[in-house]
């Protein structure tokens, strides 16, 4: 049981193959969080839908055609167990760097966290509260000890990989940054060779080799808070936002305040970048404004504000 439900603020009431959660409390729900998971629901969250049960808030997670860790774990070595630690990692990072969700509201129970056998991307189930129901030390503690439980009653990791990966998540002074950084260096050193998702054909996946990426990965600017959905896929050096259309390569008409070329995402030196083009209302990132003119780093699960609008970045 996680501590999520230990909490005693959400009960699980799971019936049949989807998975099931009633609010002790209606006012514990968010919902922009819940806006949230529901745009980005392709990129890491399992789709869920709100409904009242007796005048109480369920939140339904629709995982019949998920495959949980725990189903997976069999068919995995050392290596591409560590492929899916570093993107749950990677994940669990981005939420709590965003500004509109924190990562204690993830359910970490290994059956409820999802991975695809062909690619080994993660996806996990997330609870729209409002506020913390579990500190952030319980939260990465029951992350840490979970994980290293898992990993030492599973022999086919390999008593090697297994060790490595068990000694640093037992060391308290690195923190889940530097624990995601040292897997990933790990992997990119070729220490052993990372498992390649395949296809159902048994065949790698086009463009998926057993070694660190090093082509440019696409970078996704969501709309969060728009009237119509906006999704931008950016795979170029550099791609100018704004309201013109023929001055840019994103066009965003529906806000007046966004201005003709209001910024630009560039890719330099292996990341990615924003740069605010003098604007007249600002571009922000998690909410603190950015000089123009200037280079600002952009990370998975960031927030950008350009005027009063908000967009998700998902690298």
């Amino acid at each position: 049981m996680s501590e999520l439900i230990k909490s005693g603020a959400v009960a699980d009431v799971t019936r049949g193959s989807n998975l099931a959660y009633m609010l002790q409390d209606n006012d514990l729900f968010l919902l922009t969080g819940y806006k949230v998971i529901k745009s980005q629901r392709q990129k890491g969250f399992v789709n869920c839908a709100k409904v009242l049960h007796n005048g109480k808030i369920k939140l339904v997670y629709f995982t019949e055609h998920h495959k949980s860790l725990l189903s997976v774990l069999p068919s995995l070595n050392g290596d591409g167990f560590l492929s899916v630690l570093i993107n749950l990692l990677n994940a669990v990072i981005g939420i709590r760097n965003n500004g509109f969700l924190v990562c204690q509201n993830l359910d970490l129970t290994f059956d409820r966290i999802f991975v695809d056998p062909n690619t080994l991307a993660v996806s996990l189930i997330y609870l729209p509260l409002k506020k913390p129901v579990v500190e952030l030390s319980m939260f990465e503690n029951e992350l840490r000890t979970g994980l290293i439980k898992l990993i030492t009653a599973t022999p086919s990791l390999g008593e090697t990989q297994a060790n490595y990966i068990c000694t640093d998540l037992s060391n308290g002074a690195l923190s889940l940054d530097e624990l995601y950084r040292r897997f990933r260096s790990r992997r990119t050193k070729g220490d052993s060779t990372t498992q390649a998702p395949i296809t159902n054909n048994g065949s790698p996946l086009d463009g998926v080799s057993n070694s660190e990426f090093s082509v440019q990965p696409e970078l996704i600017f969501s709309s969060l808070n728009a009237p119509m959905p906006i999704a931008f896929n950016i795979k170029k050096e550099e791609f100018v936002i704004g309201s013109h259309p023929n001055n840019v390569d994103g066009v965003i008409t529906f806000n007046r305040a966004i201005s003709r070329t209001h910024c630009k995402i560039m890719y330099l030196d292996q990341r990615y970048y924003i740069v605010d083009l003098n604007s007249a209302n600002g571009t922000f990132i998690n909410k603190l404004r950015i000089p123009s003119g200037q280079r600002h780093p952009l990370k998975n699960g960031d927030v950008v504000r350009l005027a009063n609008s908000d967009f998700m970045i998902q690298i």
